[in-house]
């Protein structure tokens, strides 16, 4: 029992829900066939592990009918029944806690049944209340439009019970571009989501979506859009924009229109979009290969502006947190970094929280000259997911290599070597970049041990300059010109 999909659907209950799931099991009006409550008191006790050894079967049926003699099949089989059926009532439960949430579903459905009961008074009272407000962290989303769509259909539907024709094809006419402008957004996005499926090497499918945008005129469309001085061309633009710039990685000019936009229409937005967007702006900075500096600005911009998370009660996504952090080394930016974590690691998810922070303070202290503290925090991480491996991996590397420790620096990249044949999880320029890391490291030391001439260093800078495929070039690069002092 303690292994079933109810029990681990409690389990995940906060505390708060689960007393309000108390309540939800309690309401004649939710719970109205068999009665819960003395099923949830018996399991109650148990939140919110459920791991003891005492929550089975039988003891639950045992504790809702004291004195009757347990039956291994009849009575059992009444657990089951009960238990699915407060598996249900979990499940309605999260229905409400969805609908609560969602403010606009609310006041739609009211507004529907204020329609259909023709009280039209209060119809047209709440109908012009229904909306995003202008700090809404989903403006400008395609939620947000799809919302304003269903929006539009109560007009409509409101006009045809009037008998108001014009206004019901005004209504309907709206309705149907906020639906098709929802869609365009959708395909011009399409474009960064390839590059990133690309990014992680997973295949990408013929679809809809290519079909779409291989065959639509969408200069035409956004020329007589703004002809005629259309307001969603507004945010057209900026979505055609970067779909041309995820279109053509290397025309950066198109990278500094788009970014210049945003910033010009940012009050278009609410918090989640304008997120959204400057992430996408930082996916195409690695895929272009731009400048650290362009990501700093970036970082800067949605940091100072509050967006750097979709809303206020979301987490500080891992993904751009572990960005933040690699960039910021590499720009050898010490203080900043100390600041940025001092103040904003609190924000990751719980789960990622602590390997997170021992993997950014050992880059920092790396950073700081501070290796065997550096060393210390790295070993101590147990990081599952595969994106950190070679992060770890690569500044494992690099203490070794700076703390002289010759033998754990061969064993590490003959593991790391090993990691990347074997893995799928990451795409062939990345693995090679890291092989060839190790592969200098390799003549570094040679070069440490030995005698080594400036022609030797100068041949050796050039070669590092002009890999192709190079984790940490820069630093490398900064190592080479230690050697001339040796």
């Amino acid at each position: 029992m303690r292994d079933s999909k109810l029990i681990a659907l409690l389990k995940s209950f906060s505390p708060a829900e689960f007393r309000d799931f108390e309540k939800f099991v309690s309401s004649p009006y939710f719970s109205k066939g068999r009665d819960l409550v003395p099923f949830f008191k018996a399991l109650k006790p148990f939140y919110p592990d459920f791991e003891n050894e005492i929550l089975n079967a039988e003891n639950v049926f045992r504790k809702l009918f004291p004195g009757r003699e347990y039956d291994k099949v009849k009575s059992a089989n009444i657990i089951k029944t009960l238990s699915s059926q407060m598996f249900m009532a979990c499940k309605n439960f999260l229905t409400q806690l969805g609908l609560q949430e969602d403010e606009f579903r609310k006041q739609f459905y009211l507004i529907n049944e204020l329609r259909k009961r023709k009280l039209y008074t209060e119809f047209e009272k709440d109908h012009k209340s229904i909306g995003r407000t202008a700090d809404d962290p989903f403006k400008g989303t395609v939620r947000d439009f799809v919302d304003r769509y269903f929006t539009e259909l109560l007009a409509r539907d409101y006009s045809l019970d009037k008998d108001d024709f014009r206004n019901s094809y005004e209504a309907n006419l709206k309705s149907a571009e906020y639906s098709l402008l929802a869609g365009l957004i959708n395909t011009f996005k399409h474009q960064d989501e390839k590059n990133i499926a690309r990014a992680y090497n997973l295949q990408v499918r013929d679809n809809l979506l290519d079909a779409m945008l291989d065959n639509l005129d969408a200069d035409g469309l956004i020329a007589r859009l703004r002809e005629t001085s259309h307001p969603m061309n507004d945010y057209l633009e900026i979505y055609f924009l970067i779909y041309r710039m995820n279109k053509a990685p290397y025309d950066t000019s198109l990278f500094y229109k788009a970014r210049n936009l945003l910033q010009e229409r940012r009050e278009l937005f609410g918090q989640t979009e304008n997120y959204t967007l400057w992430n996408t702006l930082l996916s195409f900075c690695n895929i272009a290969n731009l400048p650290s500096d362009e990501h700093f600005y970036i970082f800067n911009h949605i940091l100072d502006n509050g967006i750097y998370r979709k809303s206020d009660s979301e987490d500080f996504h891992i993904v751009l947190f572990r960005n933040i952090v690699l960039v910021a080394s590499a720009m050898k930016k010490t203080e900043w970094l100390e600041n940025f974590l001092g103040k904003y690691s609190d924000e990751i998810h719980a789960d990622h929280r602590t390997d997170m922070r021992l993997y950014s303070y050992a880059a920092l202290n790396f950073l700081k000259g501070e290796y065997s503290a550096a060393l210390g925090l790295i070993q101590k991480i147990r990081f599952e997911l595969f994106l950190y491996k070679p992060d770890m991996r690569v500044l494992q590397l690099k203490i070794f290599y700076k703390l002289g420790y010759t033998d754990q620096l061969f064993s590490m990249i003959d593991s790391t070597i090993h990691y990347l044949r074997n893995t799928k999880e990451i795409r062939d320029d990345f693995k090679e970049s890291v092989k060839n890391l190790t592969k200098y490291l390799k003549e570094f030391i040679k070069m440490n041990e030995g005698r080594t001439s400036r022609k030797d260093i100068d041949l050796l800078k050039k070669r590092v300059k002009e890999e192709p495929y190079l984790g940490q070039r820069n630093w490398l690069l900064e190592e080479a010109d230690l050697l001339e002092g040796k």
